[in-house]
């Protein structure tokens, strides 16, 4: 069973039938819009969700997200997925960049925070 929802606070994940999956789409509050100039697209007029300026700034509204992850684990959430993993034409709201060159967010903070949300810790 796919959830989609506009906040993950307070989502009921649990289905007897089937594995519960959190898919962090366009409908979620969260989709990271940060162009990097020089690996975009279009140079100009890029489109996304939310904006950031800065790749601190990302990388803290990503692991913002993750720990509001954390209490839907208990309620039978199998798996969360981010579905825009790169930029895409003139959406920039990817984890890297549209030319595959950057991660734009400090991938080692991500990646530790996701450890322990996997781990349960």
């Amino acid at each position: 069973m796919g959830i989609q929802c506009y906040h993950p606070d307070g989502i009921s994940v649990y289905h007897p039938r089937g594995i519960s999956v959190y898919h962090c789409t366009r409908n979620l509050a969260y989709h990271f819009h940060l162009p990097f100039p020089g690996h975009t697209w279009q140079e100009e007029k890029n489109w996304g969700y939310l904006s950031y300026k800065s790749s601190e700034e990302l990388t803290a509204a990503y692991l913002e997200l993750l720990v509001k992850l954390e209490p839907m684990l208990e309620k039978g959430l199998s798996a969360a997925v981010y579905t825009q993993t790169t930029d895409v034409e003139i959406e920039v709201n990817g984890l890297m960049t549209y030319d595959r060159e950057l991660i734009k967010m400090d991938k080692d903070k991500a990646a530790e925070v996701n450890r322990k949300l996997v781990k349960g810790k």
